[in-house]
């Protein structure tokens, strides 16, 4: 009778030169790439996201057509704010992309008009932000609004945040309007650059397209012009992220909505410390300093134009 050999396990302890060999490296890697600028070698992609309307005899508006890049949904009788959620959350990829639109006001307004009064209050009104405010003081950021399966959140106009209930990324959505502060056909237009980032044939149809608006049909027109508009968008993101490099500006795909975010990159790897600055600065001048400090500004230079007109775009619940 042959006997089967007898195995057993026994824990053998891990030699120096062992623990050496894997985790050392990979530590070293982290340390010498730090979250804040591990990935400012990774090249942003910009898919860009906007929307269509038509307005109907009697008046009604329907919001018909939402592109992201050159992917499209249309809906003749007006996209419910599940159709938009789900379009755009299907075309979401992680990573270093950012989904950004052009003054995403209207779109926002049209994405979430659909929403039942009460999850609209508690995601658009200072009642229901304060009702969101976690109560920990190790999380700042309001809790997200919740309903059929889906979690968003919106900072003002400027981002729209989305995801499926379980899912542990974000879809962001910046209006980066603000960073160029005109119309879409001023920024693009071809005798405004040295080295144009549309062609004049392209510019003509994003002319036509926004003669149109009023008067818009969903066709192949729209379709054609949507696409384009994401398409040429892209295009001046990706030169004024090159500018931002050259200047050492790093943004992340979640930060694309206005020139505070790039300013504050900026400042990060630049801004002196308090102490610092007391032991460079003459004692008079911080004397001066604090004498002038009035309401949270050194000096109250102008008012923003903005400031004082209703714009209609704005998410207002009264």
């Amino acid at each position: 009778m042959i006997k089967s050999p007898r195995f057993s396990t026994t824990k053998t302890a891990e030699t120096n030169a062992h623990k050496k060999t894997g985790h050392g490296s990979r530590t070293q890697r982290r340390a010498a790439n730090p979250p804040a600028t591990r990935y400012h070698a990774v090249p942003t992609e910009f898919i860009c996201i906007d929307g269509e309307g038509i307005t109907l005899p009697n008046g009604d508006h329907r919001y018909v057509l939402l592109g992201v890049g050159d992917q499209q949904i249309t809906n003749p009788a007006g996209l419910s704010w599940v159709e938009c959620f789900e379009f755009l959350w299907s075309a979401f990829r992680p990573g270093s992309v950012a989904y950004v639109g052009f003054f995403l006001g209207y779109d926002f307004v049209q994405m979430l008009r659909g929403l039942p009064e009460e999850r609209a209050r508690m995601l658009l009104t200072k009642e229901g932000r304060i009702k969101r405010k976690p109560h920990s003081d190790k999380r700042f950021m309001p809790f997200p609004v919740r309903y059929a399966g889906w979690e968003f959140d919106i900072l003002g106009t400027k981002r729209l945040k989305l995801r499926k209930e379980g899912s542990k990324r974000w879809m962001n959505i910046c209006d980066t309007g603000p960073f160029f502060q005109k119309s879409f056909l001023a920024v693009v237009n071809p005798k405004e650059w040295s080295k144009p980032v549309v062609t004049p044939e392209e510019y003509a149809v994003l002319v036509r397209g926004k003669r149109n608006r009023s008067s818009a049909i969903l066709d192949a027109d729209m379709c054609r012009y949507n696409a384009l508009e994401n398409e040429c968008l892209s295009r001046i993101l990706c030169r004024l992220n090159e500018g931002f490099k050259e200047l050492g500006i790093y943004l992340r795909p979640s930060q694309w909505f206005g020139p505070g975010q790039a300013a504050q990159a900026w400042l990060e790897s630049r801004a002196i410390t308090s102490e610092r600055l007391q032991e460079v600065t003459p004692h008079a001048v911080l004397e001066a300093a604090r004498c002038s400090y009035f309401g949270g500004w050194f000096e109250i230079m102008a008012q923003d134009r903005k400031s004082t007109r209703l714009n209609s775009s704005h998410l207002v619940i009264s």
